[in-house]
């Protein structure tokens, strides 16, 4: 229902790579900010993660695209 949890990005994650409830940092090579892994997805598998955004339209603007991340704070 929003793209936020507690002041963190939501994100989706193979939960054998990134456990739920970890905090990370995410690096996007423009901008930094701190994510919880709050959700999984069939398609979410390995070294992947799925930035929960907006809409559609955010989503097609966003893209595939690499990040950098840091484990900030794991369960």
């Amino acid at each position: 229902e929003t793209i936020y949890y507690e002041g963190m990005r939501v994100i989706a994650v193979d939960p054998d790579v990134i456990p739920l409830h970890t905090v990370v940092e995410i690096d996007t090579g423009t901008e930094v900010f701190k994510a919880i892994s709050l959700d999984t997805g069939g398609l979410i598998q390995g070294n992947i993660i799925d930035l929960l955004v907006e809409d559609k339209q955010t989503a097609i603007n966003w893209g595939r695209r690499e990040v950098k991340i840091r484990i900030v704070e794991g369960k």
